[in-house]
């Protein structure tokens, strides 16, 4: 490659030079290309390299490799065209030199374009957004690699100390199961990208995430369940409570009771509304098919009929639209539970650390379903689970209880219950003789020393 720079007349008829040096050489289709690179001459002569090697690349059919892909990415957009425009360059090389975020922006048009819930579409974008611009500071596709990622994940699960009120306290950092959670979200843009032809590998493949031994060690809110009998005791003591939040006590212990006899999250029971009950159906149920659910599919839940009688007269006045429950915000849900179990006389966490919080009640359904002997696939599918492993975490408990049942049967290791076990198994005889033994030798004091002393004798 020839690099120079371009003689022109000025309006004056003076001879100039261009500010930047331009690049003469033989493309692929062995056509003589003047391309204007850069002002600053080195920075040209590496552009040209670049150029030369994209060439020969082109000519034997290769895709370019890591480092001349960054480079491409990160080119200006002029140099970019041009390339483009002689056919070095194709339409996906073009859209994967957009800036980083205007791809993470239509990832997320892209997701709720497919059907995922506006709340989901915004998590995922909010978190690979963190790490990949915010934190790493990726500006193109390229500049994305596994290490950084890597290494950026690591020092955010560091715990952070900061000074409050002139004391220095110290911050847990991200858990490993948000750890995950952010990694999956980053694997799954890239995953994205080629898939749209905006990439051609992804380069976060061979990240994977932490162990689910790591997850539980680093459990940050770990959750317990309470007995029927302590449930329906805290749902008694709730309907007669005054009125928290915009919620009257009864209100509140009708939402508790479906939660716990459903399943559904509060996300899910916040967004109910008297079209979604069919009371008077066959089988009575809640008929979620608006995307309402938190994986975005329909769902049909089958009500108890003690609280078919209880929704009819709730939702007697109330028009198709209206919402069923006038749930607080978020997390004054939660206030609003830890409110009443207080009043219940219940512990919102106990002495080993755990938590019985809103979500508890989904643990109830199933653990509840599990020690009544129900099949695991039938849990899985009334607590609308993608995976049995998250089943059968409920079913922990009941498993337990069996164990130690069948470990009932074990035969004792208690000394007397095995001498007289031993002694039933034996001849008459041999039973006399033991036991007229046993009494000589408790009413003879010190025989056990005696009969000692006299073996150590015959030993020495």
């Amino acid at each position: 490659m020839r690099f120079f720079r371009q003689k022109y007349k000025d309006r004056r008829g003076r001879t100039r030079e261009s500010s930047k040096v331009y690049g003469q050489f033989r493309d692929h289709a062995e056509r003589v290309r003047r391309l204007p690179l850069y002002t600053d001459e080195k920075a040209s002569r590496e552009a040209g390299r670049k150029i030369e090697k994209l060439i020969s690349l082109k000519l034997a059919g290769a895709e370019p490799d890591a480092d001349l892909t960054r480079w491409l990415s990160s080119m200006d957009a002029p140099l970019r065209n041009c390339l483009a425009k002689i056919g070095l360059l194709d339409a996906g090389r073009i859209e994967a030199a957009r800036p980083l975020p205007d791809h993470l922006n239509d990832w997320q048009a892209a997701l709720l374009a497919k059907g995922t819930s506006e709340q989901q579409a915004k998590q995922a974008t909010a978190r690979a957004r963190r790490v990949l611009v915010k934190e790493c500071a990726f500006k193109h596709y390229g500049d994305v690699t596994p290490g950084a990622v890597r290494d950026c994940l690591a020092k955010l699960r560091e715990p952070k100390v900061s000074e409050v009120n002139g004391k220095l306290v110290e911050k847990p950092g991200l858990s490993a199961q948000t750890s995950n959670h952010i990694l999956t979200a980053c694997r799954s843009f890239c995953i994205w990208m080629v898939r749209e032809g905006r990439a051609l590998s992804n380069p976060l493949a061979c990240l994977t995430p932490l162990s689910e031994k790591v997850v539980r060690q680093d459990q940050r809110h770990a959750r317990r369940m309470e007995s029927a009998a302590t449930v329906a005791r805290f749902i008694a003591t709730t309907a007669a409570q005054p009125t928290r939040w915009g919620m009257t006590g009864t209100e509140r212990a009708l939402l508790y009771r479906l939660a716990v006899e459903t399943g559904l999250r509060a996300g899910e029971l916040a967004d109910l509304t008297r079209l979604h009950f069919r009371l008077d159906a066959t089988t009575p149920h809640v008929a979620i098919h608006d995307g309402g659910t938190k994986n975005g599919r329909e769902a049909d839940v089958p009500l108890l009929p003690g609280m078919i009688e209880l929704l009819k007269a709730h939702t007697a006045n109330m028009l198709p639209n209206a919402q069923v429950f006038s749930m607080p915000a978020k997390w004054d849900v939660s206030n609003m539970f830890y409110e009443d179990l207080e009043a219940a006389g219940i512990a919102h966490c106990d002495t080993a650390g755990r938590f019985f919080d809103f979500h508890a009640l989904r643990h109830c359904t199933g653990t509840y379903l599990g020690e009544r002997g129900v099949d695991a696939k039938i849990i899985q599918d009334i607590m609308r689970h993608a995976d049995l492993r998250t089943t059968q975490r409920y079913l922990r408990a009941t498993v337990v209880a069996k164990r130690a049942e069948v470990l009932r049967t074990f035969p004792s290791m208690t000394a007397a219950t095995a001498v007289r076990e031993a002694t039933t198994d034996a001849p008459a005889e041999c039973v006399g003789v033991e036991i007229e033994k046993a009494q000589q030798k408790a009413k003879t004091p010190g025989a056990s020393d005696v009969t000692a002393s006299k073996d150590k004798g015959l030993d020495e």
